[in-house]
């Protein structure tokens, strides 16, 4: 009986424990991200100085693109697949939907891929971008 008890709360101990570190680390992505990013998107028509904010709250601010400014809510989502700590932001047009795929480097973000889609329709367009994997360098504050 006081043995089961024991191993009970071993095993209490250990669920805590992997439930504050799984916490803790997922707020210290949202921390290590936000900021504020600049860089260069070349596409085919022509090129972008784009600013993009990622706010802790999720929030986000994209300037440049089509130049225009826009508002959109970012997270950092940890997949098996390609990249193990992404960042997705996505942004709101006035008819489409742009979403920013970017992948952690260590003084800012590489553009992995930006996608499209019209409001209204299902199908997820990848725009293209002249030169791959532009980097946004992070602004010291």
């Amino acid at each position: 009986m006081i043995r089961t008890s024991i191993e009970q709360m071993k095993v209490i101990s250990l669920t805590s424990f992997a439930l504050f570190s799984f916490i803790l680390s997922s707020c210290s992505d949202s921390i290590q991200h936000q900021g504020i990013y600049d860089g260069n998107i070349e596409m085919e028509d022509g090129v972008n100085r784009i600013t993009l904010e990622l706010k802790k709250n999720g929030d986000a601010q994209l300037d440049g693109l089509y130049e225009e400014s826009v508002h959109g809510e970012w997270l950092v989502e940890r997949v098996g697949g390609f990249y193990e700590d992404d960042v997705w932001a996505t942004f709101k047009f006035p008819e489409y939907r742009v979403r920013l795929k970017l992948k952690s480097e260590k003084e800012g973000l590489v553009l992995a891929s930006m996608t499209a889609r019209l409001e209204g329709k299902t199908i997820l367009r990848t725009l293209h971008l002249k030169k791959k994997n532009p980097f946004l360098k992070k602004r010291d504050i």
